[in-house]
């Protein structure tokens, strides 16, 4: 997790509370793009308010990168 990953890898990682992982991902550079895979909940909506990434997309992952001509990557930019 030191590179950037490019290819059939997903990254997943443990946590206890949607804190915690909004404090790892506030830690580093920004992300390309966010996975969720839930409900459209209040952890949901927090997370995408005290984050900033490329993209955020819920309960999909290949529809993200799949769709040609938008944009991708660059968070707030």
């Amino acid at each position: 997790m030191s590179e950037e990953v490019f290819g059939p890898v997903l990254t997943v990682l443990p946590y206890r509370n949607v804190d915690d992982v909004i404090g790892y991902i506030n830690t580093r550079p920004s992300p390309l793009a966010c996975y969720w895979f839930g409900k459209d909940s209040a952890d949901f909506r927090r997370f995408c308010a005290r984050t900033r990434t490329g993209g955020i997309t819920r309960n999909d992952f290949l529809l993200h990168a799949a769709v040609d001509g938008a944009p991708f990557g660059g968070g707030g930019r």
